[in-house]
């Protein structure tokens, strides 16, 4: 899963286009993404996405600055999701603090103290008696959903988890991770064709669900102040390399390493299967 994460992000950069030629609305988008983190949280969606079939992040607002400030991806451990039986409508989404973070919103100490300063009183109380938090505004749930029913989402660890119960050996598990062109290809081809598409695949995939979503609804609405003229203009996003040249040896690198950290001899698969169709 850290593989595909890492493919899915390597040596790229978030880019903001598609807003006219009004600099002032292009400076604005570009801070506002800038300060929220998305482009570092974004990764980590991905491999919880993957890992526990699903992801739960909100971001915090700052209406002095007019955009989000922060995002936060929720542990879900502590966070309880209730989907609805129709569509659309959205789930709610609460978090429930754990003994840390209680001990943390009732500490007298006052670094602690100069830690809260800004937050939200009520959640603090909230924190302090240990209960629920409701994440409402700029708050994003998705699942995988692995049937039409599932509102919960499935781990992707659920077919290597069936495929080990069946029995199944270490060519099959590279098949079901995605991996499994790697048996018999050259490596240009394998890398060009299988992997990147698979990551670029999950890339884009991630980037819909954060950036269609309602987590930022109130960047809209000031864009719309700043470039009332022309209405409101939806800013797009664009993943860039930052270095194309060494992106492709780098893609090999997180594979390979991939790969040797779960003890599976690569060379000798690609060297047995390689043998195998030369001589069938």
């Amino acid at each position: 899963m850290e593989m595909w994460r890492d493919l899915a992000f390597h040596d790229r950069y978030l880019k903001v286009y598609g807003l006219g030629d009004n600099p002032q609305v292009l400076k604005f988008y570009q801070e506002a993404t800038e300060a929220s983190g998305i482009e570092q949280a974004i990764p980590s969606l991905l491999l919880d996405y993957l890992v526990f079939g699903k992801f739960v992040a909100h971001q915090l607002f700052d209406e002095m600055k007019g955009y989000c400030t922060e995002t936060i991806i929720d542990d879900l451990d502590y966070v309880s999701i209730k989907v609805a039986p129709i569509s659309g409508v959205d789930p709610i989404i609460e978090y429930h603090p754990s003994d840390e973070n209680k001990n943390w919103a009732a500490s007298t100490d006052p670094r602690v103290v100069a830690q809260r300063k800004g937050l939200d009183p009520i959640m603090v109380r909230l924190m302090v008696e240990g209960k629920p938090i409701p994440l409402c505004t700029n708050t994003l749930f998705q699942a995988r959903a692995a049937f039409k029913s599932d509102h919960y989402g499935t781990s992707f660890l659920h077919h290597v988890e069936k495929a080990l119960e069946d029995g199944a050996d270490s060519k099959r598990l590279l098949e079901i991770l995605g991996v499994g062109n790697l048996i018999g290809l050259e490596d240009d081809d394998l890398f060009k064709f299988s992997f990147l598409a698979g990551a670029d695949y999950l890339r884009e995939k991630i980037s819909r669900y954060v950036f269609s979503s309602k987590m930022f609804p109130r960047l809209a609405v000031t864009q719309r102040c700043l470039n009332s003229q022309n209405g409101l203009i939806v800013p797009k996003f664009a993943w860039l390399q930052k270095n194309p040249e060494t992106h492709l040896q780098g893609c090999k690198s997180i594979v390979i390493n991939a790969l040797e950290r779960t003890g599976i001899n690569w060379e000798e698969l690609l060297s047995a299967e390689t043998f195998r169709r030369k001589n069938r």
